[in-house]
């Protein structure tokens, strides 16, 4: 069984896919836990443009950093 596909048996998602969101969790914590501007956020966790960042966090949560911290 290939790598790919066996990841995705086990965990019903891809390598990227899992990645990605173990990757949103600080983002997600910064915004939640210490009240960070999503500007500071992309800084800290490695984005050059917020625009990406906001793209990214949306795609993992459904909605942007902004609502989220509504």
């Amino acid at each position: 069984m290939k790598l790919k596909s066996g990841f995705k048996q086990l965990f019903n998602t891809t390598v990227f896919g899992h990645l990605r969101t173990v990757r949103m969790q600080e983002p997600r914590r910064l915004l939640l836990e210490e009240n960070m501007y999503v500007n500071e956020v992309t800084d800290k966790v490695g984005y050059k443009y917020p625009h990406h960042f906001t793209a990214a966090f949306k795609k993992e949560f459904h909605m942007t950093p902004h609502e989220f911290q509504q």
